[in-house]
């Protein structure tokens, strides 16, 4: 046998053996990310869903746009933040929901969509969800990634985290509502922002509207789909409208109203490192749960004074 057939037959089986363990990793990812995937809890009149990326993908980055038709593959080339994607159904203006109602009018063929990255040591896992559009109270914006991530140690789950705007909350195990191994995540309305309790939220400056009166979204219902995996990862531009120049931009960033960048770019790229961005988050307190659900039930508790007997 020559010297080039035995390099091509090592080579050949290199690639085959390099392909095969992508192929099993892959499989054990999705279990891993199936065993432990969230149970979604949203309000009723909740507009917008986890979806896949490529209901949402159209790119205008300069006055005419780069493309109208841009696919996933596309965006990994894009790596620099100054581009972004606009979603051309509607804008952020108040009183325009051409983007909710695109999507609301296209429910019933979109399937919920879940993104989970699961860490090779499997002491992690990451679940990114992408919204169409963020209408929360205090404001409005195209696009919309929001994550919840699960500790793992020695195969079993010990911590929670939870993405809420531009910080989160982390709470140990024992303090999650859960089914099993999955535990439950509730998601404000319209901000998307995820709590630990249906009755957290309000308290604080979000103001979050959360509830367990709405759509429930188990691991049975949505797609979860390897994040590794996806074409667009490395794409660093906005995944919504950021402005027309850098005037335009900075204050729709002020503002609330800016696109945000993908999960890898995500609060400066904290968020892709599950250790450090949780070392930074606001520990759950019992105490403080005591006190949101008596906020919440306040309206609802009544007083009666007896009568005096005449």
């Amino acid at each position: 046998m020559n010297k080039k057939r035995k390099i091509a037959i090592l080579l050949t089986v290199f690639f085959f053996l390099a392909n095969h363990v992508i192929i099993v990793s892959t499989a054990a990812d999705q279990d891993t990310a199936e065993q432990y995937a969230p149970i979604l809890y949203f309000v009723d009149g909740e507009k917008c869903y986890p979806v896949n990326v490529t209901y949402a993908i159209y790119e205008v980055g300069n006055p005419i746009p780069l493309s109208m038709l841009p696919t996933a593959v596309m965006l990994k080339n894009y790596t620099s933040d100054v581009y972004y994607l606009d979603n051309q159904k509607g804008t952020i203006a108040v009183g325009d929901n051409g983007i909710e109602n695109a999507y609301q009018n296209n429910t019933l063929v979109l399937d919920y969509t879940v993104y989970a990255r699961v860490d090779p040591s499997n002491t992690f896992i990451q679940y990114w969800f992408f919204y169409a559009f963020n209408n929360g109270d205090l404001n409005r914006h195209e696009g919309d990634w929001e994550m919840v991530q699960v500790i793992l140690s020695n195969g079993q789950p010990t911590d929670v985290m939870v993405s809420q705007h531009h910080t989160g909350q982390k709470a140990i195990w024992s303090q999650v509502d859960k089914e099993g191994s999955h535990v439950n995540v509730y998601v404000a309305r319209g901000s998307h922002a995820n709590y630990i309790k249906p009755y957290s939220g309000k308290i604080g400056l979000a103001s979050d509207t959360v509830a367990d009166n709405g759509l429930v979204l188990r691991s049975t219902q949505y797609n979860i789909e390897i994040l590794d995996t996806q074409p667009w990862l490395d794409f660093a531009g906005r995944w919504g409208w950021i402005g027309n120049n850098e005037s335009t931009a900075a204050q729709a960033e002020i503002l609330g109203e800016a696109g945000p960048p993908g999960p890898k770019f995500r609060q400066e790229g904290s968020m892709w490192q599950p250790y450090v961005w949780a070392s930074g988050l606001q520990p759950a307190n019992d105490i403080l749960f005591v006190l949101e659900w008596f906020y919440e039930e306040l309206p609802f508790i009544t007083t009666t004074v007896p009568k005096e007997n005449e």
